[in-house]
C-alpha cells in the first residue's frame, strides 16, 4: 500500500465537498528512508494453459489501486512577510464524527481531486480510518481505494454545436490508458430526421435515422452501449440506428464531420495512468 506523496498540506474535494473549508489538509507526516510510489497501470495478463510450450493469451485486466493519505487539522494564518503557514490544530471528537460522516459514510465511488492536481480526478471509496498523534498533535490517516486502474481527466468538450447542415469539429484526446474512447453524445433535433456523425481520422461514421424535431437524444457510448429519446423513453432506438458507435483515437487530434440539423453535445473523460 503506498501514499500519495505530491499532495502536500493541500486541500481536496471528496463528493463535491471542500476539505479546506472544513479546515482538513493533507500532510505527508513522515518520510521512511526509501519510499515506493506506484504509478502507471497495474495488469493481471489472463492465460489458458495449453500443456504446451507456450500460453494462450485470452485478456488484460486492469487492477485496481489502493491508497493512504494522511489528513490533520490545521488553521492558514500570514507570516510577518505574508507568507501562508499552516498551524496544526488538534483534532476533537467532533472532527472524528464530521470525518465519518463526510469521509466514510458513503458506500459507492465518489470524486476525489487534489488542490494541487485539479486536472485529475480519481473515484475513490474510503474504507478505513485511523487516528495517529504526532508530538502533541493527532492526525487521521485514511486508506481509500480506486474504482480502477487509472485515474481521469476533467471532463472534456461539453460545449454545443449548433450545426445545420455539415459541420466538421477537432476533437483532442490524450488519454495514456486506451487505444479508442467511446464518448457520449447528446443531440437535439433542430429540423430533418437524420443525423451523420463521422470520425474522419477512422473512416467510421454513425447513423442515426426516423428521429423527431425538437427530440433529444443521448448516447450512452461507454460501457453499456444504449440511446434514449429523452421526450420518449420507451422509442426502440435499435431500429433507427447502423450500430456503428462513435469512437475517437485515444491520443490524437479526432476530425469529427457532423451532418444534419441538430445542436450535439460530445463529451468523455480521458483515462490515465497513475503518476506520482
Amino acid at each position: 500500500m503506498n501514499k500519495l506523496p505530491q499532495f502536500k498540506e493541500m486541500g481536496f474535494t471528496f463528493n463535491n465537498e471542500d476539505s479546506r473549508d472544513k479546515g482538513y489538509y493533507i500532510v505527508h507526516v513522515e518520510l521512511p528512508d526509501k519510499t515506493e510510489n506506484e504509478m502507471g497501470l497495474k495488469k493481471s495478463i489472463q492465460e489458458v494453459d495449453n500443456e504446451g510450450i507456450t500460453k494462450t493469451l485470452t485478456g488484460v485486466k486492469y487492477n485496481e489501486f489502493t491508497f493512504t493519505i494522511d489528513i490533520m487539522k490545521m488553521e492558514q494564518r500570514k507570516s510577518k512577510t505574508d507568507t501562508i503557514i499552516y498551524k496544526p490544530l488538534v483534532m476533537e471528537e467532533s472532527d472524528f464524527i464530521e470525518l465519518n460522516r463526510w469521509l466514510m459514510k458513503p458506500t459507492d465511488y465518489k470524486q476525489f481531486i487534489s488542490e494541487q492536481n485539479s486536472g485529475v480526478i480519481y473515484y475513490v471509496m474510503f474504507t478505513e480510518m485511523k487516528e495517529k498523534t504526532i508530538g502533541r498533535y493527532n492526525y487521521v490517516t485514511l486508506t481509500m481505494r480506486l474504482n480502477g486502474g487509472f485515474a481521469y481527466s476533467t471532463t472534456q468538450y461539453d460545449m454545443v454545436h449548433k450545426v445545420r447542415g455539415t459541420e466538421t469539429i477537432p476533437i483532442e484526446t490524450a488519454s495514456t490508458v486506451d487505444e479508442f474512447i467511446y464518448p457520449d453524445i447528446e443531440i437535439t433535433m433542430t429540423g430533418g430526421t437524420e443525423v451523420r456523425i463521422r470520425n474522419d481520422n477512422l473512416n467510421e461514421e454513425m447513423v442515426l435515422t426516423g428521429l423527431t424535431n425538437g427530440y433529444t437524444y443521448i448516447c450512452y457510448n461507454e460501457g453499456i452501449k444504449h440511446i434514449k429519446c429523452v421526450e420518449n423513453e420507451k422509442e426502440n432506438m435499435r431500429k433507427k440506428f447502423n450500430k456503428v458507435w462513435l469512437r475517437l483515437d485515444g491520443y490524437a487530434y479526432n476530425m469529427i464531420t457532423v451532418t444534419g440539423n441538430c445542436d450535439i453535445k460530445i463529451y468523455f473523460q480521458n483515462r490515465l495512468a497513475i503518476q506520482h
